[in-house]
């Protein structure tokens, strides 16, 4: 096998990348499907490290110039088009058809992130900047993207914008178009809930909009235990701290890790004492 342009065809891809591209499974498709072809030694393909030679060869000998086709182009382009029937064969037929103009493996991956993943497009830049009538037509077209994982975190749109208190009033449209079920049953892969970032970013207004919408968000547990009241003593927030101690169950907060993290980030933060326990 070639080092430099390897052609291992003997794989099928559907075997490794069972999925069909979508916008909801956006995130999981990347990962298989780089995953495929970095384990085939083309990863290079995708990521633009790999460029094409020069399609012809100069010969400077002697008195004159003699071109000739480059081998080298030929085996590049050989491993170009696998990797680029690898990614269209998980394709659905639309979608197909409209990458089939593009020419290279690199050039068909980034107008697919460009059209599938939200941090690239305009779903995304609609949750950062809190532009509600952008996302208000989206999610009139398209009502799954309210819960759709946009990020290769896993980050939803409500735990995107939630981050900062200038997009309060997008979050509280936004929640207005889901159910308490839906808020709490949306994380990302730390397992944070919108409250967990909201507690980390001090965001305390779209803290209260999350615990209207649903109570036993503080006493959802991340990852690694946390509860959003132990990110919000590790960040020193006052206010939020006194917030999720009211909301979050006794029970929780006593539970083996929690209580032991709270203490010790309250006593870290200087916010321990009668103020903050009683």
């Amino acid at each position: 096998m070639d080092q430099k342009y390897p052609y291992p065809t003997e794989f099928n891809v559907r075997d490794f990348v069972p999925i069909e591209l979508s916008r909801r499974n956006y995130d999981n498709w990347s990962r298989l499907m780089s995953d495929f072809i970095q384990s085939r030694g083309l990863i290079g393909f995708i990521r633009g490290t790999v460029k094409a030679p020069a399609l012809d060869a100069i010969d400077g000998g002697g008195n004159q110039d003699y071109y000739y086709n480059n081998s080298n182009y030929v085996l590049w382009k050989r491993s170009d088009n696998l990797v680029r029937g690898w990614i269209l064969a998980t394709l659905a037929q639309d979608t197909r058809l409209s990458v089939l103009r593009l020419e290279t493996a690199e050039a068909v991956w980034n107008e697919l992130r460009k059209m599938f993943d939200l941090t690239m497009n305009l779903y995304g830049y609609a949750s950062i900047s809190g532009d509600w009538v952008k996302a208000s037509g989206f999610i009139e077209k398209e009502p799954e993207c309210v819960r759709a994982h946009i990020t290769l975190s896993s980050k939803t749109m409500l735990n995107i914008a939630i981050r900062s208190s200038r997009r309060n009033v997008f979050v509280r449209k936004l929640l207005e178009k889901m159910s308490p079920e839906e808020v709490i049953g949306l994380v990302d892969c730390s397992g944070f809930t919108a409250l967990h970032v909201a507690a980390d970013h001090g965001n305390i207004d779209g803290a209260k909009m999350l615990v209207r919408k649903n109570s036993e968000l503080p006493n959802v547990q991340d990852k690694k235990g946390f509860t959003p009241l132990n990110l919000a003593a590790a960040r020193g927030s006052r206010e939020m701290v006194l917030f999720l101690m009211e909301k979050t169950k006794p029970n929780v907060i006593l539970m083996d890790g929690v209580g032991e993290e709270l203490l010790r980030d309250l006593i870290i933060s200087e916010l321990y004492g009668k103020h903050y326990l009683y």
